[in-house]
């Protein structure tokens, strides 16, 4: 099920806010998850999706900060891939990049509107 919630505190990565989070980054940035990247638009998983804003065509996949098991003996994560979909990859894969993500408080998150798509966006 996926969530925008962080269940622990400690978690919940902010900059300098200890009320809502736990203060620790020096710099606010990270990798997207895979919950991200299905709120994003992808769709389902490992189901090809040119029509959201993380596609960027033949050749282009993105990291995500999401775990999914092991492949091959090596820990594996999920990325976007090349065709779109919500997939998984080795950590030992090479050629991936990354996206930028931006988090919405969570009392955002029932409100936004859109597809997801690049002419069609999420928005709150």
């Amino acid at each position: 099920v996926p969530t925008f919630k962080c269940p622990q505190k400690n978690d919940a990565f902010t900059v300098n806010d200890t009320s809502k989070g736990n203060g620790a980054l020096t710099y606010p940035v990270g990798l997207i998850t895979a919950d991200e990247i299905l709120a994003a638009g992808s769709g389902r998983l490992s189901i090809p999706n040119s029509k959201y804003y993380l596609y960027r065509g033949p050749g282009y996949c993105w990291w995500s900060h999401s775990a999914n098991g092991s492949i091959n003996g090596y820990a594996s994560i999920f990325i976007v891939n090349n065709n779109g979909s919500l997939t998984s990859a080795g950590v030992n894969y090479t050629g991936v990049g990354t996206a930028p993500v931006i988090n919405l408080s969570a009392k955002y998150v029932k409100t936004l509107k859109g597809t997801g798509t690049t002419t069609d966006p999420y928005q709150a």
